[in-house]
């Protein structure tokens, strides 16, 4: 049977508390110290979603977005694309060989 001390058991229970205050208090205080009026002028609210078709009748597993035009996708059956263009055309640049790959994530830093 194994026993605790009470100054152990006190200075887990201090340390274990302190802990737990320090994350909520970290993660409740995230707001910015700016101004609202300044807050909205720099959020982009132009978004829209659109729809595109696939460039492959693949499952698409990976997706890496480089910027606003250079994403990547990976899939089953050794699939890799590369779009230039944010998604307007794909380029093929599966492995030759791979086909029985399935590519579950990708990486990239560019378009290269």
């Amino acid at each position: 049977m194994y026993f605790f001390s009470p100054i152990r058991l006190s200075l887990q229970t201090i340390f274990i508390l302190s802990l737990v205050t320090w994350l909520f208090t970290s993660c409740a205080d995230n707001t910015p110290d700016a101004p609202e009026s300044e807050l909205e002028s720099t959020v982009d609210i132009n978004w829209k979603w659109e729809m595109m078709e696939s460039p492959t009748s693949e499952h698409i597993r990976g997706l890496s977005v480089v910027n606003d035009s250079v994403v990547w996708i990976s899939g089953t059956k050794g699939c890799v694309y590369l779009t230039i263009n944010g998604g307007y055309s794909w380029d093929n640049l599966s492995i030759p060989g791979a086909e029985t790959l399935d590519f579950r994530d990708i990486h990239a830093e560019s378009e290269t």
